[in-house]
C-alpha cells in the first residue's frame, strides 16, 4: 500500500474512533462543546498524522550513516499487472469521485443560492428572507425561507429560529464537513458525523428559544410538523427535523447528565491514540533513492560500496535470486525492502526485512542479501566504520 492510501485511511478511521469517543462522552458536554467537539474530529485526525509523520521523519538518530539503493528488478520472465499502475488507477478513480462529490456540492448550493434570487426578498439587519407556500422553512447564511401560510406569532418563532442559526454560523459548519466528505467520500460514518452535528444544531438552537418561548415553542414545533413536507435542501438549516422531534422535546425539558459513560470512553480514546501512533512500513525507509551508494547522511566521508560498484551489485543479486515458483504461480509481485549493516571489516551482518510483500519472497530477499561477499566498508576521518544499507528488491512476473 502506497503512503498516499495508508494516510488515507489512517485519518478516516482515527476519525471513526473519534467519533465514538464524543459520542460517548456526550452527555456531559454542552451543546457548544459538543458541536466543537464534532468539527474538530477531520482537523484532529490529519493533525495527529502530519505530527506522528514529523516524530517519525524526524525524531530518530542512528549511531551510523543509512544508505538507500537503487531497487534490485527481479523478473519470472511471465507478464503480469502491474502493481504500482494499478495503485495509480485506483488514486485517478479516487479523485475523480471526490471531484464529483465537490461538484454535487456546488450544485446543491447553486439550487439553494438560485431559489432566494428568484423570489421576492424582504431584508432587515443584514438578513433576508423569502416566504415561498409548500416549502419548509431553512436558513442558509444570513438567508431564510419561512413558509407561507403561518400565523403571526408561529412566523415570529420561526423568523427567530432561523436568525439564531445564521448568527451562530451553522452554515460554515455544515458546508465545512462537506469538503470533508468529498475528500472521505468512501467513508459511511461521515454520515452519522454530519448528522450528529445538524442535531446538535437543533439542540443547541431549542435550548434558546425554549428559555424564551418555553411551551409554546414545543407546541409550534409540533403544529408545524403536521402540515411540514421532506425539504430537499441539504445544505441548509432545517426548521424542523421530524426524526429528532420527540428527542428535542426532551432534552429541553431534560438535562440529566450519565457520568459512568465517561469510562467506557477510555479505552476507545486509547485506541485511538494507539492508531495514530502506527507507522507504515513505508515510513521506516529513507526517502531519498540513491542510483549509485550514496550516503545519506554526511558523517562519512566515503559511503561503503559493494565490490565492483552497483553493476556488480546488480549482477550478483539478479544472477543469485530465483523467483520462488509458489509466488509466480499466485502472480504474487512487490518490492521487498531489506536492511543491513556493513562492519568495519566489510562483512554483511544484521540482516532484516523493513517491508514485507510475502514470506518466499521475502526469504529469497533475505537468503541472497545474507550470503554477499564483503563489502568494502564506509570511512570516517580515514578509519572504518559502521554502516546500514537499505537494498529495495522489485519482484516482477
Amino acid at each position: 500500500m502506497t503512503s498516499f492510501w495508508w494516510n488515507l485511511v489512517e485519518v478516516n478511521m482515527t476519525m471513526v474512533l473519534l467519533w465514538l469517543v464524543v459520542r460517548l462522552v456526550r452527555s456531559q458536554l454542552s451543546f457548544g462543546q459538543q458541536r466543537l467537539s464534532l468539527l474538530s474530529i477531520p482537523f484532529l485526525s490529519v493533525a495527529t498524522l502530519l505530527v506522528k509523520n514529523g516524530l517519525s521523519t524526524g525524531g530518530l538518530t542512528v549511531a551510523f550513516p543509512v544508505v538507500e539503493l537503487e531497487p534490485i528488478v527481479i523478473k519470472s520472465g511471465k507478464t503480469a499487472p502491474n502493481v504500482q499502475e494499478q495503485l495509480w488507477s485506483f488514486e485517478f478513480i479516487y479523485w475523480i469521485i471526490a471531484a464529483l462529490f465537490a461538484c454535487w456540492v456546488l450544485w446543491r448550493i447553486g439550487r439553494t443560492i438560485l431559489l432566494f434570487l428568484s423570489n421576492e426578498r424582504f431584508s432587515a439587519n443584514g438578513y433576508s428572507w423569502v416566504e415561498i407556500p409548500e416549502k419548509d422553512s431553512f436558513s442558509f447564511f444570513k438567508w431564510i425561507q419561512i413558509r407561507a401560510g403561518l400565523s403571526t406569532q408561529d412566523r415570529e418563532i420561526v423568523l427567530q429560529h432561523e436568525l439564531i442559526h445564521a448568527r451562530k454560523g451553522h452554515t460554515f459548519d455544515v458546508l465545512y464537513l462537506e469538503l470533508v466528505h468529498c475528500f472521505c467520500w468512501f467513508n459511511p460514518f461521515l454520515f452519522f458525523i454530519k448528522k450528529d452535528l445538524i442535531h446538535v444544531h437543533e439542540f443547541e438552537v431549542d435550548q434558546l428559544m425554549y428559555t424564551k418561548y418555553n411551551v409554546h415553542y414545543m407546541q409550534s414545533l409540533v403544529a408545524y410538523s403536521l402540515g411540514t413536507s421532506s425539504s430537499s435542501y441539504l445544505l441548509t438549516n432545517q426548521f424542523l427535523t421530524k426524526l429528532t422531534l420527540i428527542k428535542r422535546i426532551n432534552i429541553m425539558k431534560h438535562t440529566t447528565k450519565k457520568r459512568w459513560v465517561l469510562v467506557l470512553a477510555l479505552p476507545l480514546f486509547a485506541g485511538a491514540l494507539t492508531l495514530v501512533s502506527w507507522t507504515s512500513q513505508q515510513q521506516k525507509v529513507p526517502q531519498k533513492v540513491a542510483k549509485t551508494p550514496v550516503a545519506v547522511s554526511d558523517e562519512t566521508e566515503k559511503p561503503a560500496e559493494f565490490k565492483g560498484g552497483m553493476d556488480a551489485l546488480v549482477t550478483y543479486m539478479s544472477t543469485n535470486i530465483k523467483y520462488p515458483e509458489s509466488a509466480a504461480k499466485s502472480k504474487i509481485t512487490g518490492k521487498v525492502m531489506t536492511s543491513f549493516v556493513i562492519t568495519e571489516t566489510g562483512k554483511v551482518t544484521d540482516v532484516k526485512i523493513l517491508k514485507s510483500v510475502n514470506s518466499d519472497l521475502d526469504a529469497e530477499a533475505k537468503r541472497v542479501v545474507e550470503a554477499m561477499p564483503d563489502w568494502i566498508p564506509a570511512e570516517k576521518e580515514g578509519k572504518k566504520v559502521k554502516s546500514e544499507m537499505i537494498l529495495p528488491v522489485s519482484f516482477q512476473l
